[in-house]
Formats: structure tokens, C-alpha cells, sequence
């Protein structure tokens, strides 16, 4: 009955369960969604050191004092109108997302072109290699898009595996 109670509370766009989006704040007495305006600056500081000055999210952490993948969930997933909470109902055993609606933080178009970079960062932008090979990170593996790096093995015969993967 209890979670039942908080997906009804929550398909009426109030929050009943785990943290609150970064940046908003709830009013319990009006019901309304707001920003932190202090924390909206934050965001718009971050996201445009990030695309105009090319700070990197684990510069961007040390500066702000945050962890740079919680910056990096912030900056790409949750600045949008958008803010899922999903309830577990073991004894039913479903899973029931909720979809609430909570003020934008960034423009869309600000969030696409941080994707964008994180994309190009991830498939062409990893600094400099300890070794060349010919076609190392211009190559990029088809179901994860991300880019391939030469190497050698024990028997010194080369190969190519995705960079820093987990050994595949």
C-alpha cells in the first residue's frame, strides 16, 4: 500500500522517494518545482568550461570539489525537464518508472553539444600514446562506437582492442 501511495504521489509530479534533482527544490506547501539559483549558475559555469574552455570533468571536480562522474551525470542527464524514479515491487515483481517534471537547468542545445564532446572524447580525444600504431584511434569498434588502440602481446604480435577496456 505504501508504494502504491508513493507512485500516486509521484504520477502528480510531488517527489516521495530518494534524492531530490540537483539544482530544484520542491515546496511542499504550493506543490511547485523551482531552481536553485546559486546551483543553475554552478551548472552554466560548468557546462561552459567545458565546451568553450575544454576543461575536463576531473579538473572541473577538483575545482568545485565534486566527483567528476557526478558532474559528468549532471552536465549530460540531468539538466532537461526529465527526472525518473523507479519503484521495486518485489512481492509483484514489476519495476514502475515514474516520469516527473522539474525546471530545465540548461538549454537542450547546450546539453546536445556537452553529448557531442563527451562523444568526441571518448572515440578521438585520449592525449598522447606511450606507442604509435598505424591505425590506432582512427578505428572504432562497431557496438560500443568507441575507439580502437594497437597492441602488442607477449609474443610481440600486434592487435587491436578498445582502449582501456576491461580485456576484451
Amino acid at each position: 500500500a505504501s508504494i502504491d501511495s508513493k507512485i500516486a504521489r509521484a504520477k502528480q509530479n510531488i517527489p516521495s522517494n530518494g534524492k531530490r534533482p540537483f539544482g530544484r527544490i520542491f515546496t511542499k506547501e504550493t506543490k511547485e518545482w523551482s531552481l536553485d539559483e546559486e546551483k543553475k549558475k554552478m551548472v552554466k559555469e560548468w557546462a561552459r568550461l567545458y565546451i568553450e574552455e575544454d576543461v575536463s570533468f576531473k579538473e572541473l571536480g577538483k575545482r568545485y570539489g565534486l566527483n567528476q562522474k557526478n558532474i559528468h551525470k549532471i552536465l549530460t542527464e540531468r539538466c532537461g525537464t526529465k527526472w525518473w524514479i523507479e519503484y521495486k515491487q518485489k512481492a509483484l515483481k514489476k519495476n514502475i518508472k515514474v516520469e516527473l517534471t522539474v525546471p530545465r537547468l540548461l538549454p537542450e542545445s547546450m546539453i546536445q553539444r556537452i553529448k557531442e564532446k563527451c562523444k568526441a572524447r571518448r572515440t578521438w580525444q585520449h592525449g598522447s600514446q606511450k606507442y604509435q600504431y598505424l591505425f590506432s584511434r582512427i578505428i572504432f569498434d562497431k557496438e560500443t562506437e568507441y575507439a580502437l588502440t594497437g597492441t602488442p602481446n607477449k609474443s610481440v604480435n600486434r592487435y587491436y582492442r578498445q582502449y582501456r577496456c576491461n580485456g576484451k
